[in-house]
């Protein structure tokens, strides 16, 4: 029995002349994919404040508070955040202490943990994300005669 390997030989040269440029684009756009998801996530799952009508004072700030920043090369890797910069969001996600005005009471107040359950959620999905875009990159690349 004989092989011919010349469709594989094909594969391998339309591969050898992906651009460096393309596949960039490529895990940049990934990057930023799943940044976008774990955004829609956190949004989901960070409380929002609820106040009395008569204080004038509306929840959301927090929720409002997440941004994604766009994906970029840093040592190497291409890295995308997600970030809050409100300054209470570590105490909201983490926990916190309080100090109860009658005295010497101090209590705790237990965290969200909103970002932390949110990026294990991702967690879960990247590798079939990932998957599937790259099926999807390749063949598109390796369709088109370059």
């Amino acid at each position: 029995m004989t092989f011919k390997f010349d469709a594989f030989k094909k594969y391998q040269n339309k591969l050898n002349k992906l651009e460096k440029v393309e596949v960039e684009n490529f895990l940049t756009s990934t990057c930023d994919e799943l940044s976008l998801r774990l955004l829609r996530k956190v949004k989901k799952r960070t409380p929002k404040g609820v106040y009395p009508p008569s204080s004038g004072l509306q929840g959301g700030t927090l929720q409002k508070g997440w941004e994604p920043i766009k994906a970029e090369r840093v040592n190497g890797k291409i890295m995308g955040y997600v970030i809050n910069d409100t300054p209470y969001a570590m105490y909201v996600e983490y926990g916190h202490r309080i100090c109860y005005p009658a005295g010497n009471q101090i209590g705790w107040v237990d965290g969200q943990f909103m970002m932390t359950i949110s990026a294990d959620e991702l967690q879960q999905d990247v590798k079939k994300i990932v998957s599937k875009k790259l099926t999807k990159f390749l063949k598109d690349s390796l369709k088109n005669d370059k």
